[in-house]
């Protein structure tokens, strides 16, 4: 992000500590925005449909109806995966539950590859900074 731009203001950073964020490995401050860690919690095809990101990254209406059209179908997988669950006995249901969030998580995955897919090198290089460092609980 260029030096200048702001996040938008609902968008406010949180303070890290972090070693490694000066060359010289001393103490310092590294500041993570909660847009970068929803961006990473949430997948690249929440990032790519995001407006605010779209604008920032400059995408075309092509690109912006190609992400929208693959949220679309992304939804309608998942639906379509949870729908399975709703004419089974409670019992029934949790055990096949497991399954199905390891199906719904490989779709996810899927889409992010195919949302990061539809951008050009620059546009990728662009994202991967909005999303920052990966960001992980309890390091």
């Amino acid at each position: 992000m260029a030096s200048g731009q702001l996040l938008p203001a609902d968008h406010r950073a949180i303070i890290v500590w972090s070693r490694d964020a000066h060359p010289t490995g001393c103490r310092s401050t590294r500041f993570v925005s909660r847009y970068q860690i929803r961006l990473q919690l949430r997948g690249d095809l929440y990032g790519v449909n995001n407006k605010w990101i779209a604008g920032q990254l400059k995408l075309t209406d092509e690109v912006k109806k190609k992400a929208a059209e693959l949220d679309k179908a992304t939804q309608e997988k998942i639906f379509e995966a949870y729908s399975t669950l709703r004419d089974l006995q409670d019992e029934e249901r949790r055990k096949k539950y497991g399954e199905i969030r390891e199906k719904i998580g490989k779709i996810r995955a899927e889409a992010n590859e195919k949302a990061l897919g539809i951008l050009n090198d620059e546009q990728k290089e662009q994202y991967a900074k909005f999303k920052g460092k990966e960001f992980k609980i309890g390091d």
